[in-house]
């Protein structure tokens, strides 16, 4: 834990809450804000009080998402350029060869219906962090894309909701303005139920379902956030299910007409079976399949592409989960290929932060060389989505030493560190109380998208989530125990 020095200027809200523990954790399960560990479920880690952040430069960056996202469906659909600039990488990483492989097998016609759920995440980049003005003279710059990993939107919501209280209770105005930005459970229900009701009208469809899709190998963390969003979507009159990957394997399969069916779980009152014994998949929302450890046999990719080939709305896509690769975060922060996906380059590329390859070049090398003279400001991330995966400071020196002659060294990609703000603020998790201690935070944007033909129907952002940690750590992630749920003060 890193105690607080006389350096730290910024302001501080911790101080304001004046809550128990005890208070927090019932506020917190009285709203259904809970995680799932051990087979035991408990209240979600959240900080004392919110995080100052300048809403001219959230509100910038909020403006600048519905670009972002068209810029990566846009380039999505490339296919030469996809393939090409992803054999060198997936030569060396079978997880991505999995991916690549149903990608070129895609016909042209592909993705009538297209769904996106997706985070876009930022940290603001300050010269002087613990200065009183660090969180007003800087800018955000984007860490990374989340897909399947652009979870806890519904918990986030809850948790503003709660620093809006405590605001209140201080007699502090801004938490309206926090309610104002944040709508994320009905976002991505109502996304999700229009892709559903446009599948079955353009198939004429009829005894759909949305499935949530996840892991039964993994224990369901993020079980209750998944559940609100499934108790929005059946709101607006929509069948869901939850069923494990591994259950699909052995039940669901494309029929002749490219329908993706599962056995129906329920019988007449009179017990006779219905005379349909399927249902049809009109929409897959992904909570797995993300990770290699998710496809454990040949089977599991099987599943994965006939769930892409199949009629049904794949959220994500495999289109959409390639360019959520860092090789492609590193390739669009290139002005000549960012221009050709997007009609306002200009604009976008302020988003990015330096992103430098690591392939077995004289560029690769003299960037390696950077990371080693200075480890502290860089780190090497793979192709993957989700914390957890990157290397840091000695580890990653040693990473780099360890590859130095080998090609693998080019399925990593290496980015420069960025140097946030730094709050004095106070945790709770677990049933105890930590801190007071200096924090950074990392700001995401979650928006919804849906496009049907070459038409977008949603692109826009439903709420931001604030992740907020102690500075000493690396790695970030509410899931792996590392940082506590926060929500934004605007100022």
């Amino acid at each position: 834990m890193t105690t607080p020095t006389s350096g730290v200027m910024t302001p501080t809200l911790h101080h304001h809450n004046t809550d128990t523990v005890s208070e927090i954790e019932l506020h917190m399960r009285s709203r259904g804000l809970l995680n799932v560990l051990g087979g035991k479920t408990f209240a979600t880690g959240l900080t004392a009080a919110p995080t100052p952040i300048k809403f001219a430069d959230y509100a910038k960056v909020k403006d600048l998402q519905p670009a972002l996202n068209s810029c990566l469906d846009n380039m999505s659909r490339d296919k030469e350029f996809i393939v090409s600039s992803l054999e060198k990488v997936a030569e060396q990483d079978a997880f991505c060869r999995g991916f690549l492989e149903i990608y070129k097998d895609l016909p042209t016609d592909h993705e009538d219906l297209t769904l996106g759920v997706f985070r876009h995440d930022f940290m603001y980049q300050t010269s002087q962090p613990r200065s009183a003005t660090a969180h007003l003279d800087g800018q955000f710059k984007l860490v990374e894309f989340n897909l399947v990993a652009a979870s806890m939107g519904c918990l986030t919501e809850g948790v503003s909701q709660y620093h809006r209280s405590v605001l209140n209770k201080a007699g502090l105005s801004g938490g309206e303005k926090i309610a104002e930005e944040t709508r994320i459970t009905d976002g991505f229900s109502e996304a999700i139920a229009r892709a559903h009701y446009l599948y079955q009208e353009k198939y004429n469809a009829k005894n759909c379902v949305v499935v949530l899709m996840d892991s039964d190998w993994e224990e369901p963390f993020n079980y209750f956030d998944q559940q609100m969003v499934l108790n929005g979507v059946e709101k607006l009159g929509v069948s869901t299910l939850r069923c494990s990957s591994t259950y699909l394997t052995e039940h669901g399969h494309l029929n002749g007409e490219g329908r993706f069916l599962i056995p129906r779980r329920t019988k007449k009152f009179t017990g006779e079976q219905d005379e349909d014994p399927y249902h049809e998949v009109s929409v897959f929302y992904l909570r797995t399949m993300y990770r290699p450890t998710h496809f454990p046999e040949p089977a599991y990719w099987t599943l994965r592409r006939d769930m892409e080939m199949s009629k049904a709305v794949c959220c994500p896509t495999i289109p959409h989960t390639i360019v959520n690769m860092k090789l492609y975060q590193m390739l669009l922060a290139q002005d000549e290929i960012l221009a050709r996906y997007t009609p306002t380059p200009d604009l976008v590329k302020e988003a990015f932060f330096a992103t430098l390859s690591l392939e077995l070049t004289e560029e690769g090398d003299r960037n390696a060389a950077l990371a080693l003279a200075d480890p502290s400001q860089y780190v090497m991330k793979p192709q993957r989505e989700g914390g957890g995966n990157n290397f840091w400071g000695e580890e990653m020196v040693e990473k780099l030493a360890e590859l130095k002659t080998d090609s693998e060294r080019g399925r990593f990609i290496l980015m420069k560190k960025i140097t946030p703000p730094v709050f004095i603020n106070r945790f709770i998790k677990g049933g105890v109380e930590v801190g007071p201690l200096e924090t950074v935070s990392e700001v995401g944007y979650y928006s919804v998208y849906l496009k049907d033909g070459k038409e977008e129907i949603y692109n826009h952002v439903v709420g931001p989530l604030v992740r907020t940690k102690d500075v000493g750590e690396n790695e970030g992630g509410v899931a792996v125990g590392v940082s506590c749920i926060d929500s934004p003060y605007f100022v």
